[in-house]
């Protein structure tokens, strides 16, 4: 697979179709940024943290004590409020509802951006925005069915270890069966580790299939199935090609994180060491968040842009090296 031409058409495209990079911004919805991990950590003495008789701070000794000994109110047969019910009912109701406006949002956006990276690297001379939503609409409920089939078993399995995680950090906090909890954490962590290469996988076949959807007017099935198929016949390539878009979003992870780490660090610092004259910077807050979340945003709408691209030109090459594309353009059942 010609990977050096690859990378350079991809980036020869979004340079040509701007609208290239509003599908990937429109992309980055459907997780927060869904494709850019977020590596960005900060380093640091343990000695500024740890205090020399090995205590944490007091600040951060307080809330953990209060949140332990509320944790433990509630397990021991505390009565929770019905007022406290209905707020995080409506909280929980509040969040699925952005997240499922997040992904429809999304779908949409990788959809519009695989319809456009095709007809570019097909040799259009310009991208008309009207068209390609026009087009996106007749395939945009394969892609989210396509979406919904591989990202399933990830999210139940998700679902299984946040489960598990939740019951034993509630545990440990209100010393209910702590060797019990501590057991449940110590497996699940591998086996959570050991799950993250068949997930990644699922993705670049995810990425396939719905390029597959859009590209080739494929149904959901007969997406999976020539996904499939160009998976098995070319794992080595597409790995490799999975572990450079993987450096990737590292790269960026980290760019992303030195953007907004002043943010974070006033949070920080304004929460923990400066207390209530937290309130005296709140507009400065502001007015960072302001300035340096436009430039975030940007930077993930360009990298959501350049990866979806990637693995459309990847789709194409490898298609064309069996000779089994379909006819463009052609929509069948589903």
């Amino acid at each position: 697979m010609p990977y050096s031409e690859i990378f350079a058409s991809a980036g020869r495209l979004l340079w040509k179709f701007k609208v290239l990079w509003l599908f990937g911004l429109l992309a980055s919805c459907s997780s927060g940024g869904v494709r850019l991990s977020n590596p960005f950590t900060f380093n640091f003495n343990t000695g500024d943290v740890v205090r020399s008789n090995g205590q944490l701070p007091e600040p951060i000794q307080n809330f953990l004590l209060e949140l332990g000994r509320r944790i433990s109110d509630l397990s021991g047969g505390g009565r929770l409020d019905q007022n406290w019910v209905t707020v995080l009912g409506l909280a929980a109701l509040l969040v699925c509802s952005l997240g499922l406006i997040g992904w429809l949002i999304g779908t949409f956006g990788r959809s519009g951006l695989a319809l456009g990276a095709w007809q570019g690297d097909a040799g259009a001379a310009q991208l008309e925005p009207g068209a390609l939503n026009q087009a996106v609409l007749a395939v945009f409920w394969r892609v989210a069915a396509i979406s919904l089939l591989v990202g399933l078993p990830g999210m139940a399995v998700a679902l299984i270890f946040a489960l598990i995680w939740g019951y034993g950090i509630v545990s440990l906090l209100s010393q209910a069966a702590p060797a019990v909890s501590g057991i449940f954490l110590c497996l699940s962590l591998p086996l959570m580790c050991g799950m993250l290469p068949l997930f990644w996988m699922m993705g670049i076949l995810s990425e396939l299939a719905t390029v597959a959807v859009v590209g080739e007017g494929l149904g959901v099935w007969a997406g999976l199935k020539r996904a499939w198929a160009l998976f098995q016949r070319n794992l080595g390539a597409l790995l490799l090609m999975g572990v450079f878009v993987l450096a990737l979003q590292v790269l960026a992870g980290v760019v992303t994180g030195l953007v907004l780490a002043p943010l974070g660090i006033g949070l920080l610092l304004g929460g923990v060491v400066l207390g209530e004259a937290m309130q005296g910077s709140l507009a400065l807050l502001v007015g960072l968040f302001l300035i340096l979340a436009p430039i975030a945003l940007a930077f993930s709408a360009g990298f959501n842009a350049y990866s979806g691209t990637l693995w459309v030109l990847v789709f194409r090459r490898l298609a064309g090296a069996a000779g089994g594309q379909g006819s463009e353009g052609e929509i069948y059942s589903l």
